[in-house]
């Protein structure tokens, strides 16, 4: 079958990557030709004249009166390099790894090209992350994840391992009424959370069939991933403790300087610390590469983190972990990843957890339960297409 995948633009996340080229290499593996569709991103900047000039006399009043030497004056003019060089060697895998086909609109394929559209996984169906808000107001916008551009396309309609993120419902009445009669078009749904079923079944339709699945990437054995480490040739990483929190606070530190303390053991970051200082100049951000982040796990005998896909590598390489709960971006992803494990005492909300978790993790169950949904999970895919 031809199969075209539906999920984020441009996301630069390790993990949202390497969950769209895993399900790509999951398909394949069934002898499908997969082709995922990308929509180059909006501009970042403002294009009315007056927002330019406004915005550059800032900047040069910052840099010249106040003294930030650090501040790139003509900003958008370097647009380009703004937005892609602190990302060009994850971007070097994508673009070698990841089959895409680049269209202005979604409404510019053509469904005589795709017998089948999945959409997933990560949280493609969390409001707050959805590129386009517009859909949910205008019929007629379809560039969106619940497939209203496949309206008149005679294929089938697939969900794995959708995301919401969130335990809650973000979506206005209105808004669901426009949601409700896309998601009854869908010939078969599977969600990541066990908290995505209710949401769904109470907001939208109590007879929808929905299947809970893993994440494509806990289909894909350890062994798959190291051997992009080796054709990548990427060297090893100094320290033992693989340290990956997205969002930077003073507790997470204190908990993180806690447990270095206890376990006596030298730490390393998976990602550019300086990435998300946009102040900089793009050159100073460059993250990691996938391969370097992949390798971490590969390294480590210790694992902190607030990242979903940082639980999941640390299962996948069989990693001892500490996870801090992330508000921000969403609890509910985590805690059912690690009550399908049966690992939720992995979590730490404050210093004295640190010193009641168990060090070990037995790892020999995880690998049993692991099989088991990986059956399921290829069970689900293996019906949707036929």
């Amino acid at each position: 079958m031809n199969i075209l995948v539906v999920n984020f633009d441009k996301n630069f996340n390790y993990g949202g990557v390497l969950q769209g080229w895993a399900l790509q290499h999951v398909l394949e593996s069934m002898g499908h030709t997969v082709v995922k569709a990308e929509v180059p991103l909006p501009s970042k900047y403002p294009k009315q004249k007056l927002h330019l000039l406004w915005n550059i006399a800032k900047r040069i009043r910052r840099k010249y009166l106040i003294g930030d030497k650090s501040i790139e004056i003509l900003r958008e003019f370097r647009e380009n390099d703004i937005q892609y060089i602190p990302h060009k060697d994850v971007m070097r895998f994508m673009k070698s790894h990841i089959n895409t086909v680049t269209v202005n609109s979604l409404n510019e394929l053509n469904g005589n090209d795709y017998d089948a559209v999945i959409v997933g996984s990560d949280q493609v169906w969390r409001k707050k992350y959805m590129r386009n808000h517009s859909f949910l107001s205008n019929k007629s916008v379809s560039d969106n994840t619940f497939l209203a551009f496949t309206d008149n396309w005679h294929c089938k309609r697939i969900a794995y391992a959708a995301s919401i993120g969130v335990d809650y419902w973000e979506y206005t009445d209105t808004e669901t009424e426009v949601i409700r009669p896309l998601i009854q078009k869908f010939d078969a749904i599977s969600v990541r959370e066990d908290s995505a079923i209710k949401l769904l079944h109470e907001n939208l339709d109590p007879t929808l069939n929905i299947e809970h699945v893993l994440d494509p990437t806990l289909l894909i054995d350890k062994k798959e991933y190291q051997k992009l480490l080796h054709k990548n040739s990427e060297q090893s990483h100094n320290g033992e403790i693989l340290i990956y929190i997205l969002d930077q606070t003073k507790e997470k530190d204190d908990m993180i300087e806690c447990i270095k303390n206890e376990v006596k053991l030298n730490s390393f970051c998976a990602n550019n610390p300086k990435y998300l200082q946009l102040h900089l100049k793009p050159e100073e951000r460059i993250q990691n590469s996938i391969t370097s982040w992949l390798r971490g796990f590969n390294d480590a005998s210790l694992m902190i983190t607030d990242s979903y896909h940082g639980c999941v590598f640390s299962i996948i390489f069989e990693k001892p972990f500490y996870v801090i709960l992330n508000e921000v971006r969403g609890t509910a992803r985590i805690m059912s990843l690690l009550k399908i494990f049966n690992l939720t005492e992995r979590i730490i909300r404050s210093k004295e957890d640190i010193i009641t978790i168990n060090k070990d993790i037995n790892w020999e169950r995880v690998r049993e339960i692991k099989k088991q949904w990986q059956v399921k999970s290829l069970a689900f895919l293996q019906n949707a297409l036929g």
